[in-house]
């Protein structure tokens, strides 16, 4: 589509090729696809077309699809039903009826028309007798989705997992199929409901395309030659899932808290729970453990955003994806699937594949950039490198999916998550080493490798290994301290501190906090420019007692540039 099909007169958004909807349709009809499925009857039919009776189910009159539109943009000149008929197609307008035509073996073209307009209603028409239309459109929220009756999708329009599933059937029949398949699905529902906020449609509509991911990967089990791959082209609305909740109302989070006086206070942005916003909270599904959380949804805005955006494949060439994918791989493996033609890759920086090791066991580095996702990443790179470029991050050679819940919320915690991935098991938020509180009888915990109150640093220290603990901020923060120290309450640093540099045995300890290992009333290198002195009860100057242990006591980038190979370094100390 182009500006050349845009109609003489239009105005608005109808100016854009985008949308000439009653074009495109005519395209798609007579582009020779064997199987269309969608909604927008309304883009198929002239003005004043009474619906067929087929249709009956989500629309019954002529004037109701007036109602809608008369645009030439969105209103065709001629029937493209007729049309279809003509080219040989079954069309079909509820779920019942395209059930009927799977199960006739003889059809091998259908066109599903499964709604007026959208089969989800994330715009809705409401009967008002003052407008001439006899209605007037509201958005689809929950609120008004739930006043006036109407549900997320229409009724009788199948899920896009069932339109699949019904169009691979009747492709499976085709004598073209055995010289391979294209599918194009898309869940629009997640984007339009994501748009306006709507939390409740959006997990419907999410739901729906998880649903069709099965129908897929079940495909690929019959058939192995098959790709199935997954995009999206921007996130909708920046949605985030906050827990844990009260089961009574999902309230309000604060949305930038400057705290800069001459800027207005913090905006109480609303979550939504399960009829919008300011209600009962959504509830998982149990996990495994038993755990049930209540939880709402926040949004960044109505927006399209950039980043956050997963791209997965599974099947015949899933591997060729390169971890961070440019939108332009999707056509590449698609191309090479249908065609085995490799196509070059775009003049990007590439990642390499994942390095041949020349051992079986070796070195780990594991980095920790506390409360980071994608998006912070992408904004990073936009930044530093443009939209072509590529940050460090970008050129590792494998990526996954993270899933970060513990056993008692979905949203992973510094210490909970610095035990987990120090031990490699779940568990409680507020764990810092421990399975339970003490006065709870906690124990400590207990490895994926089995020894109890060993982290996997620690079990490599005792292997022979040399270690390295390295922060930057206090040595007590948990994504790295979890692999060193255990305490009841990740709010003692001084003990955090105190095992740290005591008991770790590590090679390099890098890190701020010299107030947390000096004894009050010594100031230390930075605390007497400050005025401040050390926060220590016990007596202990752990600087003192880290120098006797052979330690070499570091301040400064200058005195980094000395360290020798083999030195042992506590390195970094600021204040805090």
């Amino acid at each position: 589509m182009g500006y050349d099909d845009v109609p003489a007169g239009v105005s608005g958004f109808d100016v854009f090729p985008r949308a000439q909807f009653a074009e495109i349709t005519r395209q798609v009809v007579e582009s020779g696809i064997d199987v269309i499925l969608g909604g927008g009857l309304v883009n198929y039919l002239p003005v004043g077309t009474e619906p067929p009776a087929g249709a009956s189910a989500y629309v019954q009159t002529a004037a109701q699809l007036d109602g809608i539109s008369t645009s030439a943009s969105q209103r065709p000149s001629i029937n493209l039903i007729e049309l279809a008929q003509s080219k040989g197609y079954t069309v079909v307008y509820t779920e019942e009826q395209l059930n009927a035509a799977v199960a006739d073996p003889t059809v091998t073209k259908v066109l599903g028309v499964f709604a007026s307009e959208d089969t989800f209603n994330d715009n809705l028409r409401v009967a008002d007798s003052s407008t001439a239309s006899g209605f007037r459109n509201v958005t689809g929220v929950e609120e008004n989705l739930i006043a006036n009756g109407a549900p997320n999708y229409v009724p009788s329009a199948p899920t896009v997992g069932e339109m699949l599933a019904a169009a691979q059937t009747i492709m499976e029949r085709n004598p073209k199929f055995a010289n391979g398949s294209l599918t194009v699905l898309e869940e629009e529902g997640t984007d339009n409901f994501g748009n306006i906020n709507n939390a409740a449609g959006m997990l419907d509509g999410v739901r729906r395309t998880d649903e069709a991911i099965g129908v897929a990967l079940e495909f690929a089990e019959t058939y192995e030659n098959t790709l199935v791959i997954t995009a999206a082209d921007s996130e909708a609305g920046g949605l985030q899932v906050r827990d844990p909740l009260s089961e009574d109302n999902v309230g309000t989070i604060n949305a930038n808290p400057t705290g800069v006086s001459t800027l207005p206070p913090a905006l109480a942005n609303p979550l939504d729970g399960q009829a919008g916003a300011g209600t009962t909270p959504f509830v998982s599904a149990p996990a495994d453990n038993g755990l049930v959380s209540n939880f709402g949804i926040a949004w960044a805005g109505t927006p399209d955003f950039a980043g956050n955006i997963v791209t997965k494949a599974h099947g015949l060439n899933a591997d060729q994806l390169p971890a961070t994918v440019d939108n332009t791989d999707i056509y590449r493996v698609m191309y090479e699937t249908l065609f085995g033609v490799e196509l070059p890759d775009r003049p990007v920086p590439q990642a390499p594949e994942t390095p041949v090791a020349s051992e079986s066991t070796g070195n780990v580095i594991f980095i920790h950039p506390d409360g980071h996702s994608p998006s912070m990443f992408s904004a990073a790179r936009f930044v530093a490198e443009g939209p072509d470029g590529r940050l460090n991050w970008d050129m590792m050679s494998n990526s996954g999916v993270y899933l970060g819940h513990l056993t008692d919320q979905l949203t992973g915690s510094s210490d909970g998550s610095g035990v987990v991935h120090a031990f490699g098991v779940k568990n409680w938020g507020d764990s810092y080493g421990f399975d339970d509180a003490l006065e709870e009888g906690g124990e400590p915990v207990i490895s994926a490798s089995g020894k109890q109150g060993v982290s996997i640093m620690e079990e490599a220290r005792d292997a022979g290994k040399a270690i390295a603990v390295i922060n930057s901020g206090q040595l007590g923060e948990p994504g790295s301290g979890a692999f060193l120290a255990e305490v009841d309450d990740r709010g003692d640093v001084n003990e955090i501190a105190r095992q740290l540099i005591l008991e770790s045995d590590a090679q390099v300890i890098m890190g701020g906090g010299e107030r947390w290992l000096l004894p009050t009333g010594e100031a230390g290198r930075f605390g007497e420019a400050l005025g401040q002195t050390g926060a220590r009860t016990d007596g202990l100057n752990l600087i003192e007692e880290a120098q006797a242990r052979g330690y070499r006591v570091i301040y400064t980038q200058e005195e980094l540039a000395t360290v020798q190979p083999g030195e042992k370094i506590l390195g970094g100390v600021c204040l805090d």
